[in-house]
């Protein structure tokens, strides 16, 4: 049998054709290694909200809750801040109380799958729990494929642990949208660099309706067609038509904001956020003083982990520019730049757990016999990072 043409970046290559039963042989061995990968994800994630809840509950928060409601206290510490958007979108539909501002900020995606999940666990809340529990198990397994692909199986294990333990993966055990996102920007990769072109606009469609990120997945799908064109794989010029989905998916719903007579989903993003486009220095200045005001010590780091994480962002794309990987530095590059160019860099921590090539990349680096000492200090302080944030999004408090 042939396997499908692989496509790398700016190359593609087609597998070596096998004997039927080496093949079987192979699966065997990736499905027994897919099977720990995947444990190792579930029990840190599993870990997460114990030490959460644990935490919590031995530091005295919200005791009497706890005492009188402890089914309720539990959710409470996993569903607070933007989780509430998702839910109540899923549950009465945009600006149901009759205002015009500001749910439309949030993309639709997540909303309608906690609206269809939500029959399954009889509450929104458990549903919008569940939903990134089992995302977040296929886009682990979907990023350890595509290194695997690329740079073998330990680079595949050292990618998924990063993502595992990245300080603010504490997000993707939580009822946000950055799970689904993932994993749905990952499938539309993975698609593409098998050259299933039709699955790779439909998932990156998907994902365009859960954030608007998915729009950049799509630019730098048409870097991955351009380049199999070009190096002579079996692409059809009428699969390009599949790219257009995700920019489709996205304008209906920013045409349906604007049938609706709301603000815009920019003007959404000002009014509550106080978001808009401006100059870097500006976002660097917001920052600053922002850090250099707050009276709380949760701000202050979340104020400096922004400034941090766009500037490592920076240094990601240049990385991408330097090594030709050109459909991940457009990826990155848009992800980044939206950042930049922004009066405040709100929520960059966060929204850095969706940059997967920098998983990718760092795994394959980690992978390296000579790093062996290396990686104890980056998972030892990813760990304490983890620890840091999961605590403090459990007690209610500013994390990104």
């Amino acid at each position: 049998t042939v396997h499908a043409v692989t496509v790398s970046t700016m190359t593609a290559h087609v597998t070596a054709r096998h004997a039927p039963q080496e093949v079987g042989r192979w699966q065997r061995v990736w499905a027994s290694k897919a099977g720990r990968v995947l444990a190792m994800w579930v029990g840190i994630r599993a870990g997460i909200w114990l030490w959460m809840l644990g935490t919590a509950w031995l530091s005295g928060v919200d005791a009497a809750r706890r005492l009188s409601d402890p089914i309720t206290w539990v959710i409470d510490r996993l569903v607070v801040w933007d989780s509430t958007y998702f839910i109540s979108i899923a549950q009465h539909g945009y600006n149901s109380t009759g205002a015009t501002c500001c749910e439309q900020a949030f993309f639709p995606g997540y909303p309608l799958a906690i609206r269809a999940m939500t029959p399954l666990f009889g509450d929104a809340r458990l549903a919008a729990l569940a939903i990134p529990v089992l995302a977040g198990a296929v886009a682990a397994m979907l990023l350890w494929r595509i290194t695997v692909d690329e740079f073998g199986t330990a680079a595949g294990r050292h990618a998924v642990l990063l993502l595992a333990l990245t300080p603010y993966g504490v997000f993707l055990s939580l009822a946000y949208s950055e799970s689904l996102f993932l994993a749905l920007a990952l499938a539309a990769w993975y698609a593409a660099r098998h050259q299933h072109w039709w699955w790779a606009g439909a998932f990156a469609s998907a994902a365009a309706l859960v954030r608007v990120n998915g729009v950049f997945v799509a630019v730098a799908l048409a870097v991955m067609w351009i380049a199999a064109r070009r190096r002579g794989g079996d692409t059809r010029r009428t699969t390009a038509l599949a790219l257009l989905l995700p920019f489709a998916s996205a304008g209906a719903y920013l045409w349906y904001v604007q049938s609706r007579s709301w603000p815009s989903w920019t003007q959404a993003q000002g009014s509550a956020w106080d978001r808009h486009v401006g100059w870097p220095w500006e976002g660097f200045a917001w920052s600053w003083r922002w850090v250099t005001a707050q009276p709380s010590m949760d701000l202050r780091v979340a104020g400096v982990s922004e400034i941090l994480v766009v500037l490592s962002g920076v240094a990601l794309v240049v990385v991408l520019a330097r090594t030709h990987r050109w459909a991940e530095f457009v990826y990155i590059g848009l992800s980044v730049g939206v950042l930049v160019f922004s009066n405040r860099f709100l929520s960059s921590p966060r929204l850095s757990v969706l940059w997967f090539p920098a998983f990718v990349l760092a795994g394959a680096w980690l992978a390296r016999d000579s790093h062996q000492i290396l990686r104890k200090w980056v998972y030892g302080a990813s760990v304490v990072g983890l620890a840091y944030t999961s605590l403090v999004f459990a007690t209610h408090l500013w994390v990104s």
